[in-house]
């Protein structure tokens, strides 16, 4: 069995949300989309504490008025490899909708 552990400053939390942001943005292919989706691990909440806001902040500083939502999940699980359970933890996800 393998163990792992991990350490998470704020700071590196919310670049990893800024990458994510980035990342859709760039899978979109430019122009703004209608609507923005994310989702978050609810640890990311608890880690970020009083900072926690600033997850959503990016995604309006990203898309200027562009309408957004999003919640906090738990048990975040991806099938991308087959020697794993594919459960993840502090994640965070952006969808993009909208026409290119």
């Amino acid at each position: 069995a393998k163990v792992r552990f991990a350490e998470a400053s704020r700071e590196s939390i919310l670049a990893a949300t800024k990458e994510s942001i980035e990342s859709a943005a760039s899978s979109f292919g430019g122009g703004l989309p209608a609507a923005a989706l994310t989702f978050s691990c609810d640890i990311r909440n608890h880690l970020l504490g009083t900072w926690a806001e600033r997850e959503s902040e990016l995604l309006s500083q990203a898309f200027p008025g562009v309408p957004a939502a999003g919640f906090y999940c738990f048990g975040e699980f991806s099938g991308v490899d087959p020697n794993s359970n594919g459960f993840h933890n502090a994640t965070t996800v952006t969808l993009l909708i909208g026409e290119q």
